[in-house]
């Protein structure tokens, strides 16, 4: 899954959602602008609105030459040293928008705006620490500016500050609770930064939906009485529908899409709904194969349940839970009769109106089930995988030219927390002249990588022994797995399609159970591909299995020669069977409704 980035675009602070870049304002009128400037030459503000006017017109000379002229009207205005900083830093003069916002500073040292683009700057420089600094001022003289926190916690992620920057998130919750896309952007991060239980994850999603569902009753009460209700019966063709903005190339389309296009055609109907415009080969081949494909991402929340309701969808489910592009609003109109989380972020979503949650027992296993909003639905796996059919060949292990193995990790750069640094520290303690790879977009940032080395260098280890590799082609991103002989996974958010890619590479990869349910993927992973005794106890057991591991070098070659075939043939990438669990599991559920409710125990399909 990819990562929705707050602020994306943060050079410019604004003060929108977490995961809209910022909205330039309507330029004023220049016609306007001049006329007042020819009435007063001197007038301060026109002169810095013209100037701002003639930036977002794209004309950048002008718009600096006639700031430059507001300051030598008047330099003690610190208005005109934020224009200019902005115009400088939309134009990649990085020193002089910096000198020009600590300008601002000095004539209004509590402008939280003129902090924030200082802060900001310092980020882009790569001074982490001097932008946290001086962003943490900005926050301090105005706590309630969204995008001052918001670029904060971008900042301290970086430095791998995780619980500060938890906190920041949190933060952003109480100066704008009411927005939904919000509320998901944070619990999706949250479950990334956090090694929260169970519970605890499970119970912020419930307290924070809450309010969400509140405000949409009204809403609800008008979509349940837009079509009638459904006949409950369980003999017709069942209609199931589909909730995603991955129906295309995506990481989450490779974990659901199979499930979608295996379907039997003669017992279901199958109804998609598509929360983006984009459109590739992927989504041409999801067309052809439905019965109904919609393009919901420009419909309100109830114009989409009410296409739904009128549909007649008997099951409907969410690919997204609190991942990018997710419809949960939709889900809280209860526009079906039986509502299915699963696959594409398998977390939980906490909405009283979901009433079932695909997993298996080793993802969550059957004493959680109390803590979560809906029922669980145990299959043999929660994160079903189809392996492409063009993989670059299997390798050899390169501990067998390099004399010492080589561990890495090929996850997202948000995954490699100090939680899991300080692991791979001791790993790489224990196992001698072994090295560490890791591959990501965030290894090509030198800030990033001077926080990873950092922390392993506090721990004792040679910088020397890491090697950073950045983005690369799929094919190519595949093929570096001739580089690694053992992956480690990543805490306290594991790996779901990156560690069947490296399965199916011939990688073993060595996980950890704990009580944190994003912790558990891997586990559940492994588990399904028969590899139990690369599931470890938990963090002191992972340093042993890897360490152990990297030292066995029959271990190493069998692995090499038997992973991609057990990968290939396990209950969760063999279709169309998997598939068939699934619809015994929409059976189920449907027949459950019409005699007349919802279990709260657990439903096993085998």
């Amino acid at each position: 899954m990819e990562d929705n980035s707050l602020g994306r675009h943060s050079s410019v602070p604004s003060s929108g959602k977490l995961d809209d870049a910022p909205k330039p304002p309507q330029a004023p009128s220049l016609i306007s602008l001049k006329k007042s400037l020819l009435s007063d030459p001197s007038e301060l503000r026109s002169l810095s609105n013209l100037a701002v006017a003639r930036s977002l017109n794209g004309d950048p000379v002008s718009a600096r030459s006639c700031i430059r002229r507001a300051i030598c009207v008047s330099p003690g205005t610190a208005r005109s040293h934020r224009v200019l900083s902005k115009i400088l830093a939309g134009r990649g003069d990085t020193d002089g928008a910096l000198k020009a916002a600590i300008r601002e500073i000095c004539l209004d040292p509590g402008s939280s705006t003129g902090l924030e683009i200082a802060g900001v700057l310092h980020k882009d420089a790569g001074a982490l620490h001097t932008a946290n600094r001086v962003l943490q001022r900005a926050v301090v003289s105005d706590p309630s500016v969204f995008s001052a926190l918001n670029n904060r916690y971008h900042v301290l992620k970086a430095l791998g500050e995780f619980d500060q920057a938890a906190q920041c998130l949190k933060l952003l919750l109480e100066i704008s609770p009411e927005d939904p896309e919000l509320t998901s952007s944070v619990i999706f991060r949250l479950d990334h930064l956090l090694s929260w239980s169970i519970a605890e994850g499970q119970d912020f999603r419930r307290k924070h939906w809450a309010r969400h569902e509140a405000a949409l009753q009204k809403d609800a009460a008008m979509v349940a009485g837009y079509a009638a209700p459904l006949k409950k019966s369980t003999s017709h063709k069942l209609r199931i529908g589909y909730v995603s903005a991955d129906f295309r190339e995506h990481s989450a389309f490779s974990v659901f899409g199979p499930v979608i296009l295996s379907h039997d055609r003669n017992q279901f109907e199958v109804f998609v709904y598509s929360n983006s415009s984009l459109r590739d080969e992927k989504t041409e081949e999801v067309i052809k194969f439905v019965d109904i494909f919609r393009d919901i991402s420009t419909m309100s929340d109830a114009d989409a349940a009410c296409q739904i309701k009128a549909d007649r969808v008997d099951i409907l489910i969410d690919l997204s839970s609190h991942s990018a592009g997710n419809r949960l609003p939709v889900f809280s109109l209860r526009p079906a009769e039986i509502q299915i989380t699963a696959w594409g972020y398998a977390q939980g979503t906490g909405l009283s109106s979901m009433d079932y949650f695909i997993m298996d027992e080793i993802h969550a296993p059957p004493e959680s089930a109390k803590y979560f909003s809906e029922t669980l639905i145990y299959l043999p796996s929660a994160v079903p995988f189809t392996m492409p059919d063009n993989l670059p060949d299997v390798s050899d292990p390169p501990i067998l030219m390099n004399k010492a193995a080589t561990f890495g990790s090929f996850n997202r750069g948000i995954k490699i927390t100090k939680t899991a640094l300080r692991l791979w520290t001791e790993v790489l303690r224990a196992s001698e002249n072994t090295r560490l790879l890791l591959k990501c977009s965030s290894s090509e940032s030198p800030a990033w990588r001077h926080v990873v080395e950092s922390h392993l260098l506090e721990g004792g280890i040679d910088p020397a022994r890491l090697t950073f590799l950045g983005r690369t082609n799929k094919w190519d991103h595949l093929d570096a797995y001739r580089l690694v002989d053992i992956a480690l996974d990543t805490s306290p958010h594991s790996g779901g399609v990156t560690t069947w890619e490296a399965l199916s590479m011939g990688v073993p990869v060595v996980s950890y159970l704990d009580d944190v349910l994003a912790q558990r993927v891997g586990p559940s992973i492994l588990n399904v591909a028969g590899l139990p005794e690369l599931i470890a106890d938990g963090p002191g057991d992972f340093v042993r299995a890897a360490s152990n591991l990297s030292q066995n070098v029959t271990a190493l070659r069998h692995y090499r020669q038997t992973l991609r075939h057990r990968v290939k043939n396990c209950d969760a990438a063999v279709f169309p069977e998997y598939t068939r669990f699934v619809e015994e599991a929409y059976r189920r559920v449907h027949h459950l409704s019409a005699s007349g409710g919802r279990t709260k125990e657990p439903i096993y399909v085998r």
